[in-house]
């Protein structure tokens, strides 16, 4: 009777175990089966992908080769002076602006090293006078006075002529004037400023000098 009992213990407790075994099997069999899923979806995203990056590197390597590749190199400075014609406008407004920033907006502080360096825009024959009117009489009234100017040039306001060896540059804008930092009066100004070209150097790449100009006036003539 107790051989019976214990016979009866011995298989309730095998069949738990089978269905643990089953139990571990089942979850084994759906990782595997998960795994799988995941495999065909990138082995799919592969296969997808696949003609598309061959797609793109073809394209690339035709618009490689195809390529047009325009380099704009400007003309190279040659010995001696250049002609008119050969220099662009734009070099001339640069030229008059800068020229037009040192001459006509100062304060009392910066006019005479301002008016020294615009010495070197100017051509030989036009140092004497700017030296014994601008650096001699003017900028004395200027530190005696405490007068400040301030030029603001309007980009629309610029004109170029060309007549033969001679550039003429027109500059109008707004002009400011200060007495002791306080504005004492605003208007609308005009200069001219006329360039020739003359030996270039490292320093003037295309030797444009200042032979005249007109000072600050409230009409363009």
């Amino acid at each position: 009777m107790k051989q019976n009992s214990k016979n009866k213990v011995d298989l309730k407790d095998l069949i738990e175990s089978t269905k643990t075994d089953t139990k571990k099997d089942g979850d084994l069999i759906r990782r595997w089966e998960d795994a799988l899923q995941k495999a065909n979806f990138w082995r799919a995203m592969f296969l997808l992908q696949l003609p598309v990056s061959v797609f793109a590197l073809v394209l690339a390597a035709v618009i490689f080769i195809n390529r047009n590749i325009t380099l704009n190199v400007p003309k190279a400075p040659l010995p001696g002076t250049y002609a008119i014609q050969d220099v662009p406008d734009y070099e001339f407004i640069n030229f008059a602006i800068n020229f037009a920033n040192l001459v006509f907006s100062f304060t009392p502080a910066n006019i005479e090293p301002q008016y020294k360096i615009a010495m070197r825009f100017l051509a030989p024959t036009a140092q004497k006078t700017f030296s014994e009117y601008f650096l001699k009489q003017e900028v004395g009234i200027v530190k005696t006075t405490s007068v400040s100017q301030i030029f603001n040039i309007n980009p629309f306001k610029i004109k170029v002529q060309r007549d033969k060896n001679t550039v003429y540059v027109t500059l109008g804008g707004e002009r400011i004037r200060l007495i002791a930092g306080k504005e004492t009066r605003v208007s609308e100004a005009y200069t001219q400023i006329v360039l020739r070209t003359f030996p270039h150097n490292n320093l003037n790449p295309y030797g444009i000098m200042v032979v005249n100009f007109k000072d600050l006036s409230d009409s363009v003539d």
